[in-house]
């Protein structure tokens, strides 16, 4: 027969580890949706030219690939996926406009309140865990992106009026693509 004896003494620091892990990690999850929530209120007010200014590249590339050097390369070889060279292509313009918009727009976030408003070191000040504040900006910066790709697939949609591409798989990695890159900036 085998005896377990624990030390009484020990019971209680296990408990409070366990409580204060709880807690640290309530902690950055709350203050990292305080610094989502303050990137949101500015992007909210600048969401048609966000996501304006996202299209904008996107569309030159439809234009001049899918359209222009596609309907060339259509007439002469079948592409490997794919009806149209532009249903090719397109997957690869949603995730460069992730890649672009959530790289972009976290720098240039953190970049401007660093460099123009100067508030980035007020809140750094803040109250907050280092973690979150990475995890908010973070955030904010996968919505951006999402939101941007989400635009772009819709007029992807519209021009060539096929469902092929997006699948929950495409979703997926596009939902980790803009978690990389918005936490690489």
């Amino acid at each position: 027969m085998r005896f377990i004896v624990a030390a009484p003494s020990l019971q209680p620091s296990i408990s409070f580890n366990r409580r204060f892990k709880r807690s640290i990690a309530r902690n950055i999850l709350s203050d990292s949706l305080t610094v989502f929530w303050g990137d949101w209120l500015d992007l909210r007010v600048r969401l048609p030219q966000v996501i304006a200014s996202g299209l904008v590249s996107p569309l030159i590339y439809i234009a001049a690939f899918g359209f222009g050097l596609g309907s060339a390369l259509d007439s002469v070889m079948r592409p490997a996926a794919g009806a149209s060279y532009l249903q090719f292509i397109l997957p690869g313009m949603v995730a460069l406009s992730s890649m672009t918009i959530c790289f972009g727009g976290t720098t240039f976030s953190i970049c401007g309140e660093r460099l123009y408003s100067k508030t980035f070191e007020e809140i750094l000040l803040l109250p907050v865990h280092p973690i979150a504040l990475f995890l908010g900006k973070m955030l904010a910066g996968v919505v951006r992106g999402l939101m941007t790709s989400g635009a772009v697939i819709v007029l992807a949609l519209i021009v060539t009026r096929q469902w092929s591409f997006v699948s929950p798989l495409f979703l997926l990695l596009l939902v980790l693509n803009c978690v990389v890159f918005s936490g690489l900036a």
